[in-house]
C-alpha cells in the first residue's frame, strides 16, 4: 500500500500495522479500516470500538467482512459446488468465533457507540468457467491441514491436489451460475 501510494503521488499518506491493542499509542489517523478483521474477534463490538477511538473527529471506520452465515450456492445446485461448500462451512464455523458478523456490522457499529453505518453488501457471480470455481478449490486445498486437524469429513470432491475441481457436467450443461458468499461493508464518519 506504501509503494502504490508514493507510486501515485501521495506522499502525505502514512500506513501504520500495528495490533489492535497497540491502536491508541498509533496517533489519531484519518481512518481505520478493517478486512477479514472481525470474525476472529472475541468481542467484535470491542475491536470496533478500539478503532474507532484511534479515529480523529471526521474521519472513517469501516470494516470489510464475508457474511459467513450464508452459504455460496450455483443454479441449479451442482453436487461438487455444494460439497466443498458444506466441508468449508464446517471448518470455518470451528475455527471463527463470530463467522456470520459480516450479518450483523449494522449493530455491531451501533453497540460500539458509533452511528449506524453505510452497508454495503455485494456477491460476486459467475458461470461455469468462473474464476469462483477456483478460487473454492483453492480455498478448499488450504484449509485441508484444518480439515484433518479437526477431524471433519472431507469434502469427497475427488483428488485435492488438482489445481481446480472443473464444474461437472450439470454445470457447463445447466449454464450454472456460481454465487459467492456476500460481502459486507459497513463505513461510519465519526
Amino acid at each position: 500500500a506504501r509503494t502504490k501510494a508514493v507510486a501515485a503521488g501521495h506522499r502525505q499518506i502514512e500506513f501504520v500495522v500495528a495490533s489492535d491493542e497497540a491502536f491508541p499509542d498509533c496517533g489519531v489517523f484519518d481512518a481505520a479500516i478493517g478486512r477479514y478483521i472481525l470474525h476472529h474477534q472475541s468481542d467484535p463490538v470491542a475491536m470496533i470500538r478500539r478503532a474507532a477511538t484511534a479515529v480523529r473527529q471526521g474521519g472513517v471506520v469501516a470494516f470489510h467482512e464475508p457474511a459467513g452465515h450464508v452459504s455460496s450456492h450455483t443454479l441449479p445446485i451442482i453436487g461438487l459446488h455444494a460439497s466443498l461448500e458444506r466441508c468449508l462451512n464446517s471448518v470455518f464455523n470451528a475455527m471463527l468465533p463470530h463467522r456470520e458478523v459480516g450479518g450483523r456490522l449494522i449493530a455491531c457499529f451501533e453497540e460500539a457507540d458509533l452511528p449506524t453505518p453505510h452497508l454495503i453488501w455485494e456477491s460476486i457471480a459467475g458461470g461455469h468457467n468462473s474464476p469462483l470455481w477456483r478460487l473454492l478449490a483453492m480455498t478448499y486445498q488450504s484449509m485441508l491441514p484444518h480439515i484433518a486437524r479437526l477431524e471433519l469429513a472431507s469434502a469427497g470432491a475427488g483428488d485435492p491436489g488438482t489445481p481446480a475441481p472443473p464444474p461437472d457436467a450439470a454445470a457447463a450443461a445447466g449454464r450454472a451460475p456460481n454465487f459467492s458468499k456476500p460481502q459486507s461493508c459497513a463505513r461510519v464518519i465519526r
